[in-house]
């Protein structure tokens, strides 16, 4: 799997508007209170897995202990566990990690009176008040006691958001950490599926529940048992999410479902698509759970912390459900519990109206705009107007061009297959009215290689990084050979108009020639459509198809001779079938090329 700096660059082609995030400024330790200030305390832990009294709990903000002297930064700093002093070194552990012995840091003020200095303006700046004690919060940062939580957000950070996101995308690391409300509604469920594809997450965090509804989206377009579009309730939906953990577990694992399945949407299928990590946890409460899931806490914990060291951007999409729930009943916890209990349902289904929305509007605003299309006919559904001049093109606007092109040449593909079961089906038929349906299709097959050629060749124009400069040239290839694809089904399906007209009937065998060659062609096809598999396989079976498709037309060939010289069939019958296996044979070369072109765009994608 593709780390985050593999999958990125080091700049960004193009940024409408320069983002340059604050940089750090440490604090200043000459100020008269941090220069006075003591070293920190240190205590042995009096057993394993215990804290001595008066332990020092870590912030989620950077934080320095002085010691010998100096003042001294935590390393991977993490909220509610213990700062360790070992070799003059500050390390941040969990309690289930601490062993008798260890010298921990004790202190309950943050300030630097006791040694601890939390500091949550690295950003700012830490100012002072008159008396020279740090800003905010007087003596005390512990914001918990401030206006604001540590944990909790204002409207206006979302605006930050918008341009950090584009900054971390290509600079940096971009973490987030999901609740299954989100596969609740299709709307949201895309809009993450966009993200990922567009390339802002370099892992995901979530729970069993997530993964599962998600799939079940998949699989079938329910989430715990209801529509994701509309939110009605299907005829035994309650079964869906087990039916698809059965399914999942069939398969041994969430990557070989979605590659078994042909699972083509929402967010599991983006993240293995994408080569993109995932971390999921799960709970008491889980039905499965998946395979993958990380069963115990503390191991989901330490795959979690794996990804988090290299994060910039920490995104967790979550809501104030607990202090709403002990603001209710303040003065009764057992009211509080009894409540959330009753309320869990109801609430994590409604917390999709107003979180399921934001994360669509992070998706419309740093995503390219696109229109719906509403209109009738032929038109393109993934590619979007190409902007004017090269400074207008959206950050990383190379990499969703190339995700747009695929998403656009699938869709060609699905033509191309679907006219070559109507033109086999025509012949064997002999159905000359499936000839004007094969014909409107070819047209449109023709409309979009010319759409998406131009629009390629558009893109080429503009600055790309090495990497998408060659997916782009092996798209332009690609949609040429899907054309020739759907030009040789039009062959096939015309044949129809000449076996009408003259009566013509091809033998049995040669009928059940034509059946196989359609199944060997809509096979190759098929798979074609298939990204997650891993591109060496990829290419091997396609390579293993089209020379079975030559095999077969040298023998199909000879048994055409031998029932022509038998006399089973006519001269003109002959004539129809052995051009026909021309065209069978140049759609297996056609497909050789498409899957040599996207093996190497795999391939180039895994060497940079």
């Amino acid at each position: 799997m593709a780390s985050a700096t593999q999958r990125k660059k080091a700049t960004m082609p193009f940024s409408p508007a320069p983002f340059t995030p604050t940089p750090y400024t440490p604090p200043d330790f000459t100020l008269p209170h941090l220069a006075a200030a003591p070293d920190v305390t240190l205590v042995p832990a009096p057993k394993d897995f215990v804290a001595p009294e008066g332990y020092h709990a870590m912030s989620i903000y950077p934080e320095y202990l002085k010691i010998a002297g100096q003042w001294t930064l935590a390393r991977d700093s993490r909220m509610d566990c213990v700062a360790v002093v070992e070799g003059g070194n500050v390390f941040v552990r969990e309690f289930r990690h601490i062993r008798a012995g260890d010298l921990i840091a004790c202190g309950r003020t943050e300030n630097g009176e006791e040694g601890i200095l939390v500091y949550p303006d690295g950003s700012r700046g830490l100012a002072t008040s008159e008396d020279g004690a740090p800003h905010p919060g007087g003596h005390d940062n512990f914001a918990f006691r401030l206006g604001r939580s540590r944990e909790t957000a204002f409207s206006r950070d979302y605006d930050e958001l918008y341009e950090l996101l584009r900054h971390d995308r290509d600079h940096g690391s971009i973490v987030w950490v999901m609740g299954p409300a989100f596969t609740f509604n299709g709307y949201s469920r895309e809009a993450f599926a966009k993200i990922i594809d567009a390339g802002y997450a370099d892992a995901v965090f979530a729970g069993n529940a997530l993964a599962t509804h998600d799939l079940e989206g998949a699989y079938f377009h329910t989430s715990l048992g209801q529509d994701i579009d509309t939110q009605e309730n299907r005829p035994n939906g309650h079964y869906h999410h087990l039916d698809t953990i059965n399914r999942v577990r069939y398969w041994g694992s969430i990557e070989r479902f979605i590659e078994e399945e042909g699972v083509h949407d929402g967010i599991m299928n983006a993240l293995v698509r994408n080569g993109v990590p995932y971390v999921l946890a799960g709970s008491i409460r889980d039905d499965g759970p998946l395979p993958g899931v990380y069963g115990n806490a503390y191991e989901a914990q330490d795959a979690m912390r794996d990804h988090i060291r290299s994060a910039t951007t920490v995104i967790c999409m979550a809501t104030p459900l607990t202090g709403f729930m002990q603001s209710m009943t303040p003065d009764n916890p057992a009211a509080q519990i009894a409540n959330m209990h009753t309320l869990f349902n109801i609430v994590t289904t409604l917390l999709l109206l107003p979180f399921g929305g934001y994360l669509v509007k992070i998706a419309m605003r740093i995503l390219p705009d696109r229109k719906e299309d509403k209109e009738e006919g032929m038109h393109l559904a993934f590619l979007v107007p190409m902007p004017a001049s090269k400074q207008e093109h959206p950050i990383g606007f190379s990499a969703m061009y190339v995700t747009q092109i695929r998403q656009e040449l699938n869709r060609m593909m699905g033509m191309a297959k679907e006219n070559i079961a109507t033109s086999f089906q025509a012949v064997l038929e002999r159905d000359v009215k499936r000839v004007e349906s094969a014909e409107a299709t070819e047209e449109y097959i023709d409309y979009l290689n010319k759409e998406i050629s131009q629009y390629i060749s558009n893109i080429i124009v503009h600055e790309t990084n090495e990497k998408d400069s060659t997916a782009i040239s092996a798209y332009f290839k690609i949609t040429g050979n899907i054309e020739r694809i759907g030009d040789h089904a039009m062959n096939i399906c015309e044949y129809t108009q000449m076996l009408d007209k003259k009566k013509i009937q091809f033998s049995e065998e040669a009928q059940e020639e034509l059946r196989t060659m359609e199944a060997v062609c809509l096979e190759v096809l098929d798979l074609l459509e298939q990204e997650s598999i891993e591109p060496t396989d990829w290419l091997t079976k396609v390579s293993a198809l089209e020379q079975r498709m030559d095999d077969m037309t040298e023998e199909y060939r000879r048994n055409q001779m031998k029932r022509m010289k038998q006399g089973s069939c006519s001269d003109e019958a002959c004539i129809i079938f052995s051009e026909l296996l021309t065209d069978f044979e140049r759609i297996g070369d056609h497909a050789l090329n498409i899957a040599q072109e996207r093996a190497g765009i795999a391939t180039e994608a895994t060497d940079a």
